[in-house]
């Protein structure tokens, strides 16, 4: 794991979960008594990896007041933001912190239950400059959906009115090259989702990761709710 330093995104507001979350962000909402980046961090720590950055703005004191209670062993950093810089400007603005070559890149709202191993391997295989996991949902409206051709490559991001149901959607794992995220301007907000992703499945730079395994998000009431049980069968 030499090669690659993983970054979480734990910096949005939350709003839709407000109606019940309502003293702390979504990526430190309890969940079976463990704030929800409990989960995310240990299985980045079962995979080997001894450094995490974390993306934080919103509440970020409050973030690394609930995380540093837990002992892990993977060292935790983090890149904070004055003003928010969304998820590009936020990728963006940790390059200080990173001295690999490549990133991981991870939501702090869902978890993929999925081989982080495998997903380094096929990245290495694949020789993309951006990798993203793909899971396919049978209630995949909500996420919008993603397409993809017979050679492996991401060609098109359906939105959310028009995504079909029961599709592939975007997981929120990647794999970049430091080289592709250092093109991105500094001290700007920029989102992936509408300010890069397109541009870069126009130019083949993405390649696809299928995932079967279990996955789960908690941007909204009914998907939080849902975490608790996802977690005790993940037996985690």
């Amino acid at each position: 794991m030499d090669h690659i330093t993983p970054v979480i995104l734990i910096g949005g507001l939350g709003s839709r979960l407000r109606p019940i979350v309502r003293d702390r962000p979504k990526g430190i909402a309890e969940v079976n008594g463990k704030p929800f980046a409990y989960y995310i961090l240990n299985q980045l720590e079962s995979h080997g990896f001894k450094k995490v950055v974390l993306c934080t703005g919103y509440m970020s004191l409050e973030i690394k007041e609930a995380l540093k209670l837990i002992p892990f062993e993977i060292k935790v950093e983090y890149s904070e933001e004055a003003t928010p810089l969304g998820t590009a400007g936020a990728l963006r603005n940790a390059l200080s912190r990173i001295d690999t070559t490549h990133i991981m890149l991870m939501n702090g709202d869902s978890y993929c239950d999925l081989n982080i191993s495998k997903l380094i391997l096929k990245s290495q295989e694949a020789k993309a400059e951006c990798l993203m996991t793909l899971i396919h949902l049978k209630d995949s409206q909500r996420f919008g959906a993603v397409q993809i051709n017979d050679k492996g490559f991401v060609t098109q991001f359906l939105s959310r009115p028009k995504a079909p149901s029961n599709s592939l959607i975007n997981a929120g794992i990647y794999i970049f090259s430091k080289t592709l995220i250092e093109n991105i301007p500094p001290n700007k907000k920029l989102s992936l989702e509408e300010d890069f992703l397109h541009s870069w499945a126009t130019e083949n730079k993405i390649k696809a990761y299928l995932h079967t395994g279990r996955f789960i998000d908690i941007g909204t009431p009914n998907s939080y709710n849902k975490s608790h049980s996802f977690f005790q069968i993940s037996n985690l």
